[in-house]
């Protein structure tokens, strides 16, 4: 790496760097692009970042769970003419042995990137495994061809020596922390220990009954574990390595085991298996954790060299670093993307400030960890369980959600990014959350039988729980005048709220028979309308209590969800009948079917023109209706879960839904009326005012977002393309996600792109 001095101007020039090399593509195709394309892309901290103030006119970029552009990538070593199946660093971190299936061990000097030596080749086939000695003199290796080779003064003069005695290829090899001993596993069953000095063997550890693909030796290297596709992981104890009487075989794995590590520390090891990481107390045996995030197997699992961090690479081509700072991670702290094929080794530096991976690509690639305070990242504040409920400040700029996790969580509508800490109190599922008409208060109603109220600003809890329920709340809703909340409950009662006094209104509770599952006021907050799991809408006046018709049976089954058309007149309703009914209130007439889901329907709001119906479903979409006609116009998919929550923002212009599959998605309702599925437009942009409503819409061609006229638009780095959310999906809160949107308006693209430079350039002279 570059030695820099800790200056303005060194800084300067170690981001100019990274900007330049992490944005090449863009830059060598035009100036404009330079300020259009990569420095919207330019990580947040970066001294490269401070022109963007200078500019206006600009797309922005939000990024959630990905490492951040050019913020992590260091340097790719090319040279290897087939897969890196293993790579390590010398002790002092100053060189890389990395061995392939070309048959060749590199070693790499990590000041320049470039090879220190000519390749080691031992002529024995595919180099499976490699790794350095303590002292960094010795770089052992293990063969396709059952070899195991110790290459000593492997720097200065190489010299091979040849341990013969496995019987198929040696596929992982590993000094013992002392450097006496040395230990290799085969798909043979066994595990050897060799003495370095005499280069002979000392003892053969047989008892696994599949290829043995990993093992580890213990901080103190009193302890040798195997792990292997038989769905084992055993422990060898140092006397002899007999098998450890403490330890045995641990038979939890269910999968084969590809990788293993000890922490530093010694009271911990992970092991890689089918999609994720478990982690064991070694003295026991007992199972503490999984961690999950992989899409593939996971081929290698190493500790940092303070044990606060796991670097993992599997056949999903992605590098994950786990934080384990604050207890057990159940998400990762950085992804790191960039190989296009499977990930066989990843390794920290011994200053645990870079991470080496190697993979079937035929490169290695170095990382920086994102240890140092200029490249951390936040970790991303989503849900642990499905989306409940979804609703929007009057304004469209705050988004809020509940969970089943039992919190709220606060988003910014135009990044994606979490506005506030979890707001966390209720001791069951949040079921429905609601904004005030002013904007000020936030209410959630939860299956612990609570309301509570929280300042939207700061998040702070108003006053004590709402109490009186005597089951859990399903529903509430504010009443347009701001003056009460209204909730429904499995206890089959409706109750009204003084805001205000924060507690119970004079009125008695209204009663339904039936669970309540949806309420709401009507526009005039003169009444409450409910609809219970027994197929029926009631109607109350919100003064007196009394009845302002006969209950309404409008469905065979029971009722989720209730909404009232601005006129006032109609209402319409969805559950598991799966098809949605509008009535009309005046007379108490059935006016149309809404037909068209194929499972339970959990939402139903109308747009605030009252043109469109939208509904969400157990069976993961949603679906746009012309109001008048129950016409279905287009069906929103990209969730991976039921759809629980969906409604309008204030403006009309988008619909936000949210998931089991824990998400949230901002839909373009412009776009979703006017795609089809002959259509190729994939992905949009802001307009040039900043908008949502008939944004600039792109297709995807070679990394470039461009006009279907051809005009290129904006380029998008490689590793960001797979979590563009698309059309008519216009933001995705998600992890991992980028999501991009106006910096400022208008924006500026093809011929205008010069006016976007409109204040001097920062001096760094």
């Amino acid at each position: 790496m570059i030695q820099v001095r800790s200056s303005e101007h060194s800084r300067f020039l170690r981001d100019a760097v990274s900007f330049v090399t992490s944005s090449r593509v863009a830059i060598e195709h035009s100036s404009a692009h330079i300020y259009l394309s990569a420095l919207p892309f330019v990580a947040k901290d970066s001294s490269i970042s401070d022109f963007a103030s200078h500019c206006t006119g600009l797309n922005a970029i939000s990024v959630t769970g990905l490492a951040r552009h050019g913020g992590h990538h260091v340097m790719t070593l090319t040279g290897h003419e087939g897969g890196v199946t293993s790579v390590s660093y010398s002790p002092d971190g100053l060189l890389i042995a990395s061995g392939s299936r070309d048959g060749t061990i590199r070693l790499w000097d990590m000041r320049t990137g470039e090879e220190k030596i000519a390749p080691l080749r031992s002529d024995n086939g595919a180099v499976l495994a490699v790794s350095f000695s303590p002292n960094g003199r010795i770089v052992g290796s293990g063969t396709e061809d059952s070899t195991v080779c110790i290459w000593t003064q492997a720097i200065e003069l190489p010299t091979l020596y040849r341990l013969k005695g496995h019987s198929d290829a040696v596929q992982s090899v590993a000094f013992a922390p002392d450097g006496v001993l040395f230990a290799s596993a085969s798909r043979d069953m066994t595990v050897r220990l060799w003495s370095l000095e005499a280069r002979e063997v000392l003892a053969v550890l047989d008892g696994h009954t599949d290829w043995i693909n990993a093992i580890s030796f213990s901080p103190k290297g009193r302890t040798l574990l195997s792990g292997s596709d038989d769905e084992t992981i055993r422990t060898w104890h140092s006397d002899r390595f007999t098998d450890c009487p403490t330890g045995g075989t641990l038979r939890d794995h269910f999968f084969p085991c590809f990788s293993l590590c000890f922490s530093p520390d010694g009271m911990k090891f992970a092991s890689g298996s089918l999609h994720c990481v478990r982690l064991w107390e070694p003295e026991t045996g007992r199972f503490i954790a999984k961690l999950q995030g992989h899409s593939g197997d996971v081929r290698s699992v190493q500790f940092s060299p303070d044990g606060q961090s796991l670097v993992t690479g599997a056949d999903d081509k992605i590098v994950r670093i786990w934080d384990f700072r604050s207890g057990i991670p159940s998400v990762e702290r950085v992804t790191l993307a960039g190989h296009t094929a499977e990930i066989c080794s990843t390794v920290f530096s011994p200053d645990g400030l870079f991470i080496a991976s190697a993979s079937e690509d035929r490169t290695v690639r170095i990382w920086d960890t994102g240890n140092s305070q200029s490249t951390v990242l936040s970790l991303p504040s989503m849900h642990d369980g499905r989306v409940n409920s979804v609703t929007v400040s009057p304004d469209d700029k705050v988004i809020i959600s509940g969970s089943v996790d039992g919190s709220l969580r606060t988003w910014d509508a135009m990044t994606a990014q979490s506005k506030l800490s979890p707001l966390l109190g209720h001791e069951h599922a949040v079921t429905s959350v609601a904004i005030s008409p002013n904007g000020q208060l936030v209410a959630s109603g939860s299956l612990d039988n609570t309301i509570r109220l929280w300042k939207t600003q700061t998040g702070a809890q108003v006053g004590a729980p709402l109490r009186g329920h005597a089951d859990g709340v399903q529903m509430i809703a504010f009443s347009p005048n701001a003056k009460w909340l209204v909730s429904g409950s499995r206890d089959e009662s409706v109750r009204i709220w003084d805001i205000e006094e924060t507690r119970p209104s004079h009125r008695d509770p209204l009663h339904c028979g039936r669970e309540v599952n949806s309420v709401l006021f009507s526009r005039d907050s003169l009444q409450i309308i409910a609809g219970d799991s027994g197929g029926r809408i009631h109607c109350w006046q919100t003064d007196s209590g009394a009845q302002s018709f006969e209950p309404i049976q409008v469905a065979e089954s029971a009722i989720r969800c209730v909404a009232l058309a601005p006129n006032g007149v109609h209402v319409a309703s969805g559950g598991s009948d799966l098809n949605c009914s509008v009535w009309n209130l005046g007379n108490n007439c059935h006016v149309r079917f809404l037909e068209g889901h194929s499972n339970r329907v959990n939402s139903i709001t109308y747009s605030p023109d009252g043109r469109y119906i939208a509904t969400s479903s157990e069976d993961q979409t949603i679906r746009l209706w012309i109001a008048e006609s129950g016409i279905s116009v287009a069906i929103l998919k990209g969730h991976t879960g039921a759809v629980r929550s969906a409604l309008f923002t204030t403006d009309g212009r988008s619909i936000i839904s949210g998931s089991a599959d824990r998400t949230i998605c901002v839909w373009n309702v412009s776009a979703a009326h006017s795609l089809n599925s002959a259509d190729t437009v994939s992905w949009l942009l802001p307009q040039s005012d900043g908008s949502a409503e008939d944004p600039v819409r792109a297709v995807l061609r070679d990394g470039w977002l461009t006009r279907t006229s051809g005009e290129l638009l904006m380029w998008v780095p490689a590793e960001y393309l797979p979590y563009l959310p698309m059309a008519p999906c216009t933001m995705h809160i998600k992890s991992p996600s980028i999501n991009i949107h106006a910096r400022s308006s208008p924006l500026y693209h093809g011929d205008s792109w010069t006016r976007c430079w409109y204040t001097s350039v920062p001096d760094y002279a």
